[in-house]
């Protein structure tokens, strides 16, 4: 039975072949019938004019006593018909005259014992009756004419008035060869309709495989190679007719999918951030240039291979499997070593995709490289740590200073005054350095978030706004589809409303025609015998306008039923207007949420200008250091004067100096 469910040709010509085959089988049936009651009438008629002929013969001789005439006409009947047998019976059912005479003298019910037969031949002997039926007894089929003798007054003189029947008359005739004609006609109209049947089968099987099947298996065999990934094909199919228009609808969609996938793809090449997409088994399915130098791989050597193939040394190598198992978004950051020995240090957002009936159908994400920061993470830490080594070192030769300081605090009042202030200032620069470094890293740390959130809210939206543009104009266009469609719909039931009224006025002549042929039927029936091939005609007229009249009531049904599917479809359409109206008010709901993301971006953009201010303070804050050092030189000088007293302290001093100096350009580097 699975060959019947694939293919569209069979289960169009079983049905029709079964509904044709009944029909004909009823046809056949019908006519048969028909046939074998007309004929049954026929001798029916014929045998019953042979009794009462019969009969009306020998009533004479009967009449006044003449037996030898009596015996006479049954041995005429037995020589003019060698298929018709009569029989004479008294009141008790004995046989007294008969065609065949080996039977006189013998019970009736014993010469023909046949059980349908008997119960006529006891009724007619009690009651009066004129009665034909047909008999079959073994092989032989008969029809039998039971006509009850009753006892007149030209009787009395030979029977009495005793008995008010005298007997009866039983005429058997043997119609086997006209029931095998029948038979045989019966056989003959059966075998004219098997073929009629064949024939119109193979007409119907031709019509249907060249005017429907054909183009039903181009489309279908065309669909086959537009789901390959064939887009070139096109819809070719000769005709004006619905499947022609299908074609062309389907020729107009797939090209409308072709220009979709187009425009889709070019947007994704002109993504420059690291991007991917992957099918429901996380295979890439499309990976942009940036992530393939990432990963210093050709584009034939991913796409068909999943990310856990790619990535086999990380722990977050099956996240896009988590993503389409979950159907939640992930990200995170793992580190990738290319081929060539160079570690990359990823931070990626992956989402999973889904179709329009909400499957998870695969997943997108995006790859970041974030190398350049690390490397600012360690220079920033080389930095700290040689600044923590200086402070070290600047606090030894500090206590070396605080030694000679304790050697000259005699001959450096003055000058220890003045190393107060300068410490002082000292401290201030310190403070000052502290925030310029906590200014420095903010600085660094927002500008590299607000760069790549700007970037790529920008790029999103732009690329959503386009898109949310074009899913609002292909809405628009579906509904104008769907409002033709229903259109056409509301057309096909006002044509089977007009096909209704034509099968009204076909049922009205039907039933004139009845009532005429009754009216003959009845003047038939006025006329007598000459009008009785008159009332066979009108009969015939008659069960012709029954046939119109059924045969017009099934089609009214069919029309009601297209008129109500027609309905129905039309109500179906109306809905799916209305839901594509709700599709399109949330296409434009989605365009209002891409503003929305603009309107983030114009955030991002603030938090550049504050990591612009934070700049500027940090200029304020250098400002003020050069300030303070300039204190310091101009103290520094002064004290200098003063050392000048003690030249031999100094020259330990001047050593240290030195020394601070070459750690302060170390500091520097």
């Amino acid at each position: 039975m699975n060959f019947i469910r694939k293919s569209l040709g069979i289960k169009i010509i079983l049905p029709v072949s079964v509904i044709t085959v009944i029909t004909f089988a009823i046809l056949g049936f019908t006519n048969s019938q028909q046939h074998r009651s007309a004929t049954a009438e026929l001798i029916n008629h014929s045998a019953t004019q042979m009794a009462s002929i019969l009969l009306s013969a020998i009533e004479e001789p009967m009449a006044i006593g003449d037996n030898e005439g009596t015996v006479g006409q049954l041995r005429k009947v037995a020589k003019n018909y060698p298929d018709v047998t009569v029989y004479l019976t008294n009141y008790k059912g004995n046989i007294t005259y008969s065609t065949d005479e080996g039977t006189l003298r013998r019970d009736m019910a014993e010469v023909r014992n046949i059980p349908e037969f008997l119960p006529c031949l006891e009724k007619s002997l009690k009651q009066d009756m004129s009665k034909g039926v047909q008999l079959k007894h073994g092989d032989q089929s008969f029809f039998v004419a039971v006509d009850t003798i009753p006892n007149h007054k030209e009787c009395y003189h030979c029977h009495g008035s005793s008995q008010e029947i005298l007997g009866t008359m039983v005429l058997f005739q043997d119609i086997s060869p006209q029931m095998a004609k029948v038979a045989a006609s019966e056989r003959t109209t059966a075998i004219i309709s098997f073929a009629g049947a064949i024939f119109l089968l193979l007409l119907l099987g031709l019509f249907i495989k060249k005017i429907v099947i054909s183009k039903i298996v181009t489309i279908a065999a065309i669909s086959d190679r537009i789901r390959e990934g064939d887009y070139s094909a096109q819809f070719e199919v000769v005709g004006h007719d619905e499947l022609a228009n299908l074609a062309d609808n389907l020729k107009v969609m797939v090209q409308t999918v072709q220009d979709q996938l187009e425009y889709n793809k070019g947007v994704l090449q002109g993504i420059i951030i690291p991007l991917f997409v992957t099918d429901n088994d996380s295979r890439f399915n499309y990976i942009n240039a940036p992530l393939r130098n990432i990963l210093g791989l050709s584009e034939d050597e991913i796409v068909g291979h999943t990310l856990a193939s790619i990535f086999t040394d990380s722990e977050h190598g099956d996240v896009a499997n988590q993503v389409i198992a979950s159907g939640q978004s992930k990200n995170g950051q793992m580190e990738y070593t290319r081929s060539d020995g160079v570690a990359f240090p990823l931070h990626y957002e992956i989402s999973p995709l889904k179709d329009a009936a909400d499957n998870i159908v695969g997943a997108i994400g995006m790859m970041i490289d974030l190398t350049q920061e690390e490397r600012d993470k360690e220079r920033i830490r080389a930095q700290r740590e040689n600044l923590l080594q200086v402070a070290n070192e600047v606090a030894g030769v500090a206590n070396n200073l605080n030694d000679s300081a304790g050697e000259l605090s005699r001959q450096m009042n003055e000058v220890t005054n003045g190393m107060a202030e300068t410490a002082g200032q000292t401290s201030q620069v310190a403070t000052a350095m502290e925030e310029m470094n906590a200014t420095v890293m903010e600085v660094a740390q927002n500008a590299g978030k607000a760069s790549d959130a700007s970037d790529a809210a920008s790029s999103v939206a732009k690329g959503g706004g386009k898109e949310v543009e074009r899913t609002v104009e292909e809405t628009r266009e579906m509904a104008r589809t769907t409002e033709a469609l229903a259109e056409t719909l509301n057309d096909l039931s006002t044509k089977a409303e007009n096909i209704g009224a034509v099968m009204a006025v076909i049922n009205d002549i039907a039933d004139q025609t009845n009532l005429l042929a009754l009216n003959a039927a009845i003047e038939a029936a006025r006329a007598g015998e000459a009008g009785r091939g008159f009332a066979v005609v009108a009969d015939e007229v008659r069960k012709l306008a029954e046939k119109t009249m059924g045969a017009t009531q099934e089609v009214d049904s069919a029309i009601t039923a297209i008129q109500s599917s027609a309905k129905e479809a039309v109500e179906e359409m109306t809905n799916t207007r209305e839901r594509v109206g709700h599709t399109e008010q949330m296409a434009e709901a989605a365009g209002q949420v891409l503003k929305e993301i603009v309107e983030q971006s114009d955030s991002i953009a603030d938090m550049v200008r504050s990591i612009a201010t934070a700049s500027e303070q940090q200029s304020a804050t250098s400002e003020e250091i050069n300030i303070n050092v300039t204190g310091i030189n101009e103290l520094s000088q002064s004290i200098s004067t003063r050392i000048n007293e003690a030249n031999t302290s100094i020259q330990e001093v001047a050593a240290m100096s030195e020394k601070l100096s070459t750690l302060v350009e170390k500091f520097k580097e």
